[in-house]
């Protein structure tokens, strides 16, 4: 897994991401997506990224401070039930 990776030709920056797999996870902190135009924005950014072939698998920020280990236990299920296909 790597954190920060390019994706799009450099386009986008994605929190973590299994880049063979083209999955990739985002962590949605509040401070950072709770604006209009953040919010619109990453709508827009998440479907140019399916477009490009990636899953993206995203958590808020309070799913990751409430429970982190449930966080990776459920992105490793979906990221088996996505290789799975």
């Amino acid at each position: 897994m790597k954190a920060q990776h390019s994706a799009l030709g450099g386009r986008y920056r994605i929190d973590f991401a299994l880049p063979n797999d083209k999955i990739g996870i985002e962590l949605d902190g509040y401070i950072w997506h709770s604006d209009r135009k953040a919010f619109t924005q990453d709508r827009a950014r998440q479907r140019c990224l399916e477009l490009g072939g990636w899953r993206i698998i995203r958590f808020s920020g309070a799913e990751v401070n409430a429970d982190a280990s449930a966080c990776v236990r459920q992105a490793a299920e979906l990221v088996a039930a996505h290789r799975r296909r």
